[in-house]
């Protein structure tokens, strides 16, 4: 939210990842935050509407839960006073490059994903939503990526303290951020339950990004068969069994099988459809945010219709 008023009172991001511009303001007041983007919601949809990204299943949030494979290229485009041309590594080892448009402008750059979707878990695992991609995490992707490639004036991101930043995401579902961020950062650990790791592994090795495993985590034989084989060298992305319920009941005796490690940035994206899981994940938070740590975190939820 911003202001006008130049006293704001909002303090600086404890390791910098994040910039807050000079017009922010702190929300005290959630309901009336709230009312004012459901006044803006209408708006945002029909913005939404020119983006052609499948199917998507209104209401809930998923980007189109009828495939079993989706096959996604996020097209990131320049502003409209870019002058440089980007390039990035993704997808199966490709590289794309931005070319230049007449006037000395930069095209924009195109990034292929291919996500499996676990359709049998989605119907039949009690409570499982994660077993396909939401919107909330494609839009993120892009807004990152957007950040990195050409570096916008007034950036809500520190994209030189990413780089370093290790990052630990709640709740990874397909791992498509997983895939499109771990690229971009110091080290990124996936964390999900351990029935839906599997599909992680599997996105991640599909679209050639090295898996690693925390110390507790069952190791897949075909992650360790797949290392080392001849194929373009990309960070590895470490996958760990985060169940905050479990996390929830054995509050403050709970201990991460990296429990060395602290956390620059905690991702949860649209991880919360179920409302009693509520304050396990605020616990989980409390957990990997020990009192003293500069651990931000970031929370991205798709503003849904009031009867969801």
């Amino acid at each position: 939210m911003t202001s006008d008023h130049p006293d704001t009172g909002v303090p600086s991001c404890p390791n910098g990842i994040f910039n807050f511009s000079p017009g922010s303001v702190l929300v005290t007041d959630p309901d009336e935050e709230l009312m004012e983007l459901y006044m803006s919601l209408a708006s945002v949809k029909e913005e939404s509407q020119h983006e052609n990204f499948g199917k998507s299943s209104e209401g809930l949030g998923y980007l189109d839960s009828s495939q079993s494979v989706l096959e996604l290229l996020l097209d990131i485009e320049p502003p409209k006073n870019s002058s440089s041309v980007p390039e990035v590594v993704y997808g199966k080892g490709r590289r794309r490059k931005g070319t230049k448009k007449e006037g000395g402008k930069d095209s924009m750059v195109s990034i292929p994903v291919v996500l499996n979707q676990d359709l049998t878990a989605l119907r039949g695992r009690k409570g499982d939503t994660g077993s396909v991609l939401w919107r909330s995490s494609l839009h993120l992707a892009r807004h990152v990526l957007f950040h990195h490639l050409f570096r916008p004036q007034n950036p809500l991101l520190d994209i030189d303290r990413m780089n370093s930043a290790h990052i630990l995401e709640l709740g990874c579902g397909t791992g498509l951020l997983a895939i499109l961020l771990s690229q971009l950062c110091g080290q990124y650990t996936a964390s999900d339950q351990l029935d839906n790791l599997k599909l992680i592994q599997r996105n991640l090795e599909l679209n050639d990004i090295p898996v690693s495993f925390s110390s507790s985590t069952p190791v897949s034989e075909s992650a360790v068969d797949k290392k080392g084989m001849g194929r373009e060298v990309k960070k590895e992305v470490v996958l760990e069994e985060v169940d905050w319920v479990e996390v929830s009941k054995s509050q403050g005796r709970y201990r991460s099988p990296d429990d060395t490690k602290t956390y620059d940035l905690i991702l949860a994206v649209d991880c919360i459809y179920n409302e009693h899981l509520i304050q396990p994940l605020i616990d989980t938070f409390a957990q990997y945010c020990q009192p003293g740590s500069r651990t931000v975190v970031w929370v991205v939820v798709e503003l849904r219709s009031a009867d969801v």
